[in-house]
């Protein structure tokens, strides 16, 4: 997934599914390239929240030019109840070349152990089915096929199979 760092301010989020199980790891490739100018791509965030999205913390950030090479990150998620994450990518207006692309790729979500959906006192039974929720244990995604049920908000990522399309 990536987006076109341009000559305008934007924010782009990707928002992963609601997870069963706690967060308890997050490994994923990265690539930030911005052409000659290499100062002013902007900022690239890992977020979480432990109260289905309302609130959002940072766990993980990167601004600026990260070199012509895809990097990887791995972080372990000390937070607990953590069932949301999303990335949010700024760009910034201050770029004065439209040849950069921010991108995410090869995302694994791996679980901590503990039930987040645990609640101390007894709850009834559903009247339907609940809708399945993936366990991060499960979630494996390269984007190459599909979206992997993640959500967009504000301007969208683009999904692409192989390098970004941006020649620089």
């Amino acid at each position: 997934m990536y987006v076109e760092a341009d000559a305008a301010s934007r924010e782009y989020t990707l928002e992963l599914p609601l997870f069963g199980e706690c967060v308890g790891e997050v490994r994923f490739w990265y690539h930030m390239y911005e052409y000659q100018s290499g100062t002013t791509m902007g900022t690239l965030e890992l977020q979480q929240s432990v109260n289905h999205g309302v609130s959002w913390s940072t766990i993980w950030t990167r601004s600026g030019w990260q070199g012509t090479s895809w990097q990887f990150a791995e972080l372990f998620v000390t937070t607990y109840h953590v069932t949301n994450l999303r990335f949010v990518g700024t760009t910034t207006s201050q770029s004065n070349y439209y040849y950069g692309d921010m991108a995410i790729d090869d995302l694994r979500v791996f679980g901590s152990g503990v039930d987040c959906e645990h609640t101390p006192n007894p709850t009834p039974m559903p009247t339907s089915a609940p809708t399945p929720v993936p366990t991060p244990d499960d979630f494996v995604c390269d984007f190459d096929n599909s979206d992997c049920g993640v959500g967009t908000s504000g301007y969208a990522w683009t999904r692409n199979s192989g390098p970004p399309p941006s020649p620089y």
